[in-house]
C-alpha cells in the first residue's frame, strides 16, 4: 500500500492552484487570444520587446527607347516597441480561522478571484491602447441607439480597407453588451453557435458579421482618446489581430509567508505579474465608432 505523504499532498495543491490560475485567467480575460503574443521575445533583464517592421518597393518605369541603368531602391526598417512596465499584483491575507472554517477551500477560491481580476485588469489595459490608438487610427461616427448598426459597421470596414488591414479572418469588432441587442437584430449576424463544429470559438465570441469576429466585453476602458472619451457603452473598434502587441515578462506567480499578527495558521498572499502591451503600426489597423461629435 501507498501512503501519500505531506510533502506530496502540499506539492499536489500547489499545482491544482496554479491550473486554477491559469484557466481563470484565460477566462476573464475575453481579448487575451485576440492579439499576437510576444512573450517568447523577453529574456531575463529584458526591458522592452521590438518589433521590426519594414516598408514596401517602389515600382518604377523603364524606357525601352532609351535604356537606363536602374536604380536601385531599398527597403528601410522602422520598428514597435513594447515596454514591460506594467507590474500589478493582487495582495490579501487569509486567516487561519477562515481556511478552517471554509469549504470549499478559501485558498483556491481566493487564487482564482486574484486571477479573474488581474485577467479584467490586463483587458483593460488593452482596451485603453486600442481605444487611444496611435496617429494612424480612423474615427466613425456612431450614434447609439440612432445610428443603423449594420450601416456603421459596414463604413468601419470600408475604413479598414482603405487602411489596407488584411482581410483574412484576423478582423476584429470588440463591443460592450449595449451593442449585443442591436447586432443580433443584424440579419447578416451569424452566431457563434451555428458556426459548426470545425470552427474554434473564441472567448466572449458572439458570431461573426461580414467576415469579421465579434467578441463582446463587459469591461469599460479607463483612459480617455482625444475626444474626451473613454471605451464604453455606444462605443465599438474595429481592428486586427496586429494591431497590438504584448508580451509577459513574468506570467502570474505567488508567493506567500505567515501573518501570525491575525491569528495562528495565518498566511498573506501576493499574485504577481509583469508585462507589455502597445499598439502597432501607428494605430493603423484600428477603427472607433462613437459619438465624436462635440
Amino acid at each position: 500500500m501507498t501512503v501519500a505523504k505531506n510533502a506530496d499532498v502540499v506539492n499536489v495543491q500547489e499545482a491544482l492552484v496554479a491550473e486554477i490560475v491559469q484557466r481563470e485567467l484565460q477566462a476573464a480575460s475575453k481579448l487575451a487570444g485576440l492579439f499576437t503574443d510576444y512573450s517568447n521575445l523577453v529574456g531575463k533583464g529584458t526591458s522592452s520587446v521590438k518589433i521590426p517592421r519594414s516598408s514596401s518597393f517602389t515600382v518604377a518605369d523603364r524606357d525601352n527607347a532609351t535604356p537606363t541603368v536602374a536604380s536601385a531602391s531599398n527597403l528601410t526598417f522602422s520598428f514597435d516597441e513594447i515596454s514591460l512596465d506594467q507590474s500589478k499584483y493582487v495582495y490579501y491575507v487569509i486567516p487561519g480561522d477562515v481556511e478552517i472554517d471554509a469549504k470549499p477551500s478559501y485558498e483556491q477560491t481566493a487564487a482564482s478571484r486574484a486571477a479573474s481580476a488581474h485577467g479584467r485588469n490586463m483587458d483593460i489595459a488593452r482596451l485603453d491602447a486600442l481605444w487611444v490608438g496611435g496617429s494612424g487610427s480612423v474615427e466613425v461616427e456612431y450614434d447609439s441607439g440612432v445610428s443603423d448598426i449594420e450601416a456603421v459597421l459596414l463604413d468601419m470596414i470600408e475604413q479598414a480597407d482603405e487602411q489596407e488591414m488584411l482581410d483574412d479572418g484576423g478582423r476584429i469588432l470588440i463591443v460592450r453588451p449595449s451593442e449585443r441587442k442591436a447586432l443580433l437584430g443584424v440579419a447578416n449576424f451569424v452566431q457563434a453557435d451555428r458556426y459548426g463544429s470545425n470552427q474554434t470559438i473564441m472567448s466572449g465570441e458572439l458570431g461573426s458579421l461580414y467576415g469579421v469576429k465579434v467578441i463582446m466585453t463587459t469591461n469599460s476602458g479607463s483612459e480617455a482618446d482625444g475626444n474626451a472619451i473613454t471605451f464604453g457603452n455606444g462605443n465599438m473598434i474595429l481592428c486586427h489581430r496586429e494591431s497590438l502587441g504584448f508580451a509577459f515578462h513574468r506570467r502570474p506567480i505567488t508567493d506567500s509567508e505567515k501573518a501570525i499578527e491575525y491569528g495562528a495558521g495565518s498566511m498573506a498572499h501576493t499574485w504577481d505579474v509583469k508585462y507589455g502591451l502597445s499598439v502597432l503600426q501607428d494605430g493603423e489597423l484600428i477603427i472607433k465608432a462613437g459619438n465624436f461629435v462635440a
